[in-house]
């Protein structure tokens, strides 16, 4: 959590690119300037939830941030019930 929260204040953080996430029932699209690529559910090294973002981990140093304010289509409680179907060991608050 420590290692987060100084990530979260970081430049490396606030000043990257801003994606579009698209969730399919086996793993989730990531788009961003007119590249894309698809992630599997069962690869997600870790799922974190704080009171502001998701954290989908792709291994123990990069994650992907999904901002709670950012949903389009449905709620950031939808999609809590949604990733922990998908990944229920790998789901932690």
């Amino acid at each position: 959590m420590a290692e987060v929260k100084e990530d979260y204040q970081s430049d490396k953080v606030t000043k990257q690119k801003v994606f579009t996430f698209t969730f399919y029932p086996k793993r989730l699209k990531v788009y961003s300037n007119l590249k894309y690529s698809f992630v599997k559910y069962r690869d997600l090294y870790k799922v974190f939830e704080t009171d502001t973002f998701f954290y989908l981990y792709l291994d123990s140093r990069h994650s992907l941030l999904l901002d709670k304010s950012g949903f389009k289509k449905g709620t950031p409680s939808e999609f809590r019930d949604f990733i922990k179907k998908k990944c229920p060991f790998k789901y932690k608050k």
